[in-house]
């Protein structure tokens, strides 16, 4: 089997193209020579606008009255989106008047003297990163190893989850984020993605915390 060149646009619909980033960097400075907004129509997805240069980015950033969250906030297939039967509220996926009301909720835990309250387990969570560096024989995957847990860790424990919640937790983000990905999602079977059931069950350890 030959396979041709892929065309530049797939970069956005086709998830194996991140197998190679320096050839996906390639193919987006191809894209990006030949104009900053692209109409993009794929296969299985809605049509949809690839907005790739800095200064039409910025343009739309301040623009949020016409350019709003709502309804997608990331792009998804038209079969995920079918499949789904919930609608995501958190901040990033919707708009004034709900998305101010939503960063109130949560404001004062972002003010500085929140964050100094956080420093000691920063610290502790930094040294646990090096310690298991040093561990790793000069070699590792960053990503996986220190940069996925360590985030994660810091907004767990703002919310409050006990570290014993840990892993849980990581494994229903990347069953909820990594829906596309073969390694990551949750199969029901016959290729279908249960993203319906993960929300489920981020929501019953966020009511357990709660409680």
């Amino acid at each position: 089997m030959t396979l041709g060149t892929p065309a530049p646009d797939d970069i956005f619909t086709d998830g194996q193209r991140w197998g190679d980033v320096d050839a996906w960097n390639r193919a987006a400075l191809d894209l990006h020579e030949r104009g900053g907004i692209h109409r993009i129509e794929r296969d299985g997805f809605t049509p949809f606008w690839a907005v790739i240069d800095h200064a039409s980015v910025m343009e739309i950033e301040r623009q949020p009255a016409l350019f709003t969250n709502e309804p997608e906030v990331v792009l998804t297939s038209d079969a995920e989106i079918e499949a789904r039967d919930f609608d995501l509220k958190t901040l990033v996926h919707v708009d004034d008047p709900l998305h101010g009301q939503l960063r109130r909720l949560t404001a004062d835990w972002f003010k500085p003297s929140s964050v100094r309250r956080l420093d000691d387990r920063l610290a502790e969570l930094s040294n646990d990163a090096l310690s298991k560096l040093r561990s790793m024989g000069g070699s590792c995957d960053f990503a996986v190893d220190i940069a996925l847990p360590f985030p994660l860790q810091v907004i767990l424990r703002i919310l409050g989850l006990p570290e014993s919640d840990y892993p849980r937790m990581l494994t229903l983000t990347q069953e909820l984020f990594g829906s596309e990905d073969a390694d990551l999602r949750r199969d029901v079977g016959d290729d279908a993605v249960d993203l319906n059931a993960v929300v489920a069950d981020i929501m019953k350890l966020l009511g357990e915390v709660k409680r």
